[in-house]
C-alpha cells in the first residue's frame, strides 16, 4: 500500500503545490477578491430587477392620479354615462369644474321636436340645493331668444373663443345661464348657490369635448 502512487495522479496537474509561501499567499488574496466580485454581482443584479419594479411603479400611480386635461382622463363611469351623446351621432360635453363636488352624473337624451337634446345632470350629496343640469341643444343654430334677462357678458375662453353669454336669475333657487359655442346651443339651470360672473366664466371655461 506503501508504494501505490495512485492517489498522486490527481496531483500532476496542481502546479500550485510547488509554489512557495509569497505565491500562495498573492493567489489566495487574488480568490478572496473574485468572490467578492462574485458576490456584487448577485446583489447588483436583483437591486436592478427592483429598481425598476418601483419606477414602473410610480410611473402608473402617477399617470392614475395626477389629474390631466383630455378625454383620457375621464373614467370607465363617465364615459358609459357619455355614450348617449354618441349614440346621437354628436361629440359629448361636459364640465371640469363645478361649485360642488358631484356624487352622481346622469345624462339622458331629451326628446323634443324641435331639437336634438342631451341633458347632464350633476348632482351632489345634499341633492336639494347641490345640483346643476346643462342641456345641450344640438339643432338650435340662433340659440335662444329672451325678452328679458339681467344680464349678458362676453369673455374670451382659454381657447381664445369669444363666448357671449346670457344670466336671468329666475327665482332665488334657480338661475338660468345661455351661450352658443361651436354652433351647439348650451342652457345651464343652476339650483345650486347663484354663481358670480367670475364663477360662471371658470364653469364656461372646463367645458370639454369628448369625441
Amino acid at each position: 500500500m506503501k508504494n501505490n502512487t495512485e492517489w498522486l495522479e490527481p496531483l500532476k496537474n496542481r502546479p500550485d503545490l510547488l509554489m512557495d509561501e509569497a505565491t500562495c499567499e498573492r493567489v489566495e488574496v487574488e480568490l478572496r477578491g473574485m468572490n467578492r466580485e462574485k458576490k456584487r454581482v448577485r446583489l447588483w443584479i436583483p437591486s436592478v430587477a427592483v429598481s425598476a419594479f418601483i419606477a414602473m411603479i410610480l410611473f402608473v400611480g402617477v399617470q392614475n392620479f395626477l389629474p390631466g386635461g383630455n378625454e383620457d382622463d375621464l373614467s370607465a363611469e363617465m364615459r358609459e354615462t357619455l355614450t348617449v351623446f354618441h349614440e346621437m351621432g354628436e361629440p359629448a360635453y361636459y364640465f371640469t369644474v363645478l361649485p360642488f363636488e358631484p356624487e352622481k352624473v346622469f345624462a339622458t337624451e331629451v326628446p323634443l321636436s324641435f331639437t336634438r337634446s342631451v341633458e347632464l345632470k350633476y348632482v351632489g350629496k345634499e341633492a336639494d340645493n347641490e345640483l346643476i343640469s346643462i342641456n345641450i341643444y344640438f339643432d338650435m343654430q340662433d340659440g335662444f331668444n329672451f325678452d328679458s334677462i339681467d344680464y349678458r357678458k362676453s369673455f374670451e375662453t382659454f381657447n381664445g373663443d369669444r363666448i357671449d353669454y346670457s344670466v336671468k336669475q329666475s327665482r332665488s333657487d334657480l338661475q338660468a345661464i345661455f351661450w352658443m359655442q361651436d354652433g351647439v346651443t348650451f342652457q345651464v339651470m343652476n339650483m345650486h348657490d347663484p354663481l358670480t360672473q367670475a364663477e360662471i366664466e371658470e364653469l364656461i371655461n372646463s367645458m370639454k369635448k369628448y369625441e
